[in-house]
C-alpha cells in the first residue's frame, strides 16, 4: 500500500501540468497521449473538492486497478468509491472504446468522412441531430438497424474527434 503521508486537506489546486508532467507516453504513431490511469487521476482530482490526494498517490492506485468499477484503494486509510466518483467518466471510457470499433472511416466510403459500420450513415449527421434537439428515440425510429449505444458512441466520437483545418468557405447566395 501507499503510504498515508501523501494525502492533505486544502484548497484542491489540481493542476493539469502535474498529471502531464508524469504521465505522457507515445501512442505508436507518435503523438502524445495520457494513459488511462493518467486520465482517472485527472477526473479524481476535479471530483474530490476540498480533499488533494498526490497525483502521483491516486495514479499508482489506479494503474494498480485499472478501469475502476468499485472501491479503490489509495492508501491504508483511504479507499475511494469509484462508481460513485468516477462513474460517469468511466462510463464514458467505455463508449469511447465502442465507438473506436462502431464508427469507422474509409477513403472509399463517403470520402473517408468517420460512419457507422457497415453503414454510410455519417457520425457527425447523428451527432448534429441529437446536438440539435433530436431524440435518440426518434433517431431509432429512422434508423431501426441501430441501437442506442451506437448513436451515443457516434456523438461521443464527433465530440472527441472534431474537424480539422479551416472550416469549409461557404458561398454566398446572391
Amino acid at each position: 500500500m501507499i503510504p498515508a503521508t501523501n494525502v492533505v486537506v486544502h484548497s484542491p489546486i489540481f493542476t493539469a501540468l502535474q498529471i502531464f508532467e508524469l504521465h505522457f507516453a507515445l501512442a505508436p504513431n507518435g503523438r502524445r497521449w495520457l494513459d488511462l490511469p493518467a486520465l482517472l487521476t485527472f477526473a479524481a482530482g476535479e471530483r474530490l473538492g476540498k480533499v488533494y490526494i498526490d497525483p502521483k498517490t491516486l495514479y499508482q492506485a489506479f494503474r494498480k486497478v485499472g478501469l475502476p468499477h468499485g472501491s479503490v484503494p489509495i492508501t491504508d486509510a483511504i479507499i475511494i468509491d469509484a462508481s460513485r466518483l468516477l462513474g460517469a467518466v468511466v462510463r464514458n471510457i467505455e463508449l469511447y472504446d465502442a465507438a473506436r470499433e462502431r464508427i469507422v472511416s474509409d477513403p472509399a466510403v463517403m470520402g473517408g468522412a468517420p460512419v457507422v459500420k457497415g453503414t454510410r450513415i455519417p457520425a457527425r449527421t447523428l451527432h448534429a441531430r441529437v446536438m440539435g434537439g433530436d431524440r435518440i428515440e426518434s433517431i431509432l425510429k429512422e434508423y431501426p438497424y441501430l441501437d442506442r449505444e451506437t448513436i451515443e458512441a457516434a456523438v461521443l466520437f464527433i465530440e472527441a474527434n472534431p474537424m480539422r483545418g479551416r472550416p469549409p468557405r461557404h458561398t454566398a447566395v446572391r
